[in-house]
């Protein structure tokens, strides 16, 4: 039997001089007799707050099955076709049916997780086997739930010229989470959780790799300059299939711009000619769509607004894509920014 100096004080407090009969798992506290069932009462008003809350999800999923109709990305597809008539009508059919499934299937996402903390923590309860630590994890699922739940923005839409006096319309991923993966060399290194890559002091050449791969669908990209002496750079895409290396621009699959005014294809450099200068200096934000669909990728400096589009031949570079970065400066830093 424990003496009297190794007992443990109940931890209640209001004061409680009694003796801890019970420990929690959760808190690692002993409690009296009595404060230990106030204790297990509060946790459970605490569960039945979770409860609560997830009957509020269902009942909001349950409107959103049936005013798809009043989606607000709905109202532009429709202005679009009214605004070009017969000319893509079949297209914004086209575009209803992705829209239809993209948000059925998120939605249905948002069930599965909703559908498994509710047996989760229904099973906790009915067995009274849960702790601080249970409802803490249920509670941030529950907040993740809600913010995906009311945002409108996990789609936009991206406009681009493909046909003559049309522009054509697609959807784009709006939460594409790219991150820096692979360096060509240890002259760049990727840091932050992939977020950054920042180069040495030396002038060289070096290729650096996105993480994800791109086979279908429309995605958005965006960088930010955060040191550069506006020397050189390159931006766009690389096959998979082609191995690093340091003048990665010169790969038959390399596609994209470099900050000297030149644009890339098949590994060929070809001078821009155009009054859009494409530019990516310091502190410069820009925006990198990645269209599978139509094999088409584009550039927006963001600062200027102008906007670059290249055709990406796919027999020279097959799928899957990679964001594609080659830095000369020394000591130059990019930075992957949130969509």
């Amino acid at each position: 039997m424990a003496s009297t100096s190794t007992r443990k004080q109940c931890a209640n407090n209001d004061g409680c001089k009694q003796t801890g009969v019970a420990y929690c798992e959760g808190c690692t506290r002993s409690f009296c007799g009595i404060h230990f069932n106030d204790h297990r009462r509060a946790l459970s008003e605490e569960l039945n707050v979770i409860f609560s809350d997830c009957n509020e999800i269902k009942d909001t999923l349950n409107q959103q099955i049936t005013t798809y109709d009043s989606h607000p990305l709905i109202k532009e597809i429709n202005d679009w076709e009214k605004q070009s008539i017969a000319n893509i009508q079949q297209r914004a059919k086209e575009l209803r049916q992705q829209l239809l499934q993209l948000t059925t299937d998120y939605r249905n996402k948002l069930s599965e997780k909703l559908q498994q903390l509710s047996e989760q923590s229904n099973d906790a309860r009915e067995h009274d086997s849960f702790s601080e630590t249970d409802l803490y994890q249920w509670k941030k699922t529950l907040e993740d739930l809600k913010t995906n739940l009311i945002s409108s923005s996990m789609f936009c839409i991206s406009q681009h010229e493909h046909f003559p006096g049309l522009k054509n319309i697609s959807f784009i991923m709006a939460m594409t989470n790219e991150l820096f993966d692979q360096t060509s060399d240890n002259t760049a290194q990727i840091g932050q959780n992939g977020q950054v890559v920042t180069c040495d002091a030396s002038r060289n050449h070096r290729e650096i790799r996105g993480k994800t791969k791109y086979t279908s669908g429309v995605h958005k990209i965006r960088l930010y300059v955060e040191h550069s002496v506006d020397d050189w750079m390159l931006l766009g895409i690389n096959s998979e299939s082609t191995p690093l290396q340091r003048q990665s621009y010169n790969s038959a699959s390399t596609y994209g711009w470099s900050s000297d005014n030149s644009i890339w294809l098949n590994g060929q450099r070809n001078q821009n000619n155009l009054n859009n200068a494409i530019e990516m200096k310091k502190n410069d934000i820009v925006s990198l769509i990645l269209d599978c669909d139509m094999r088409t990728i584009m550039m927006t400096n963001e600062r200027t607004n102008k906007k670059h589009e290249l055709p990406v031949n796919t027999a020279h570079c097959p799928f899957p894509w990679q964001l594609h970065l080659n830095l000369f400066e020394a000591n130059s830093c990019v930075r992957i920014l949130s969509t």
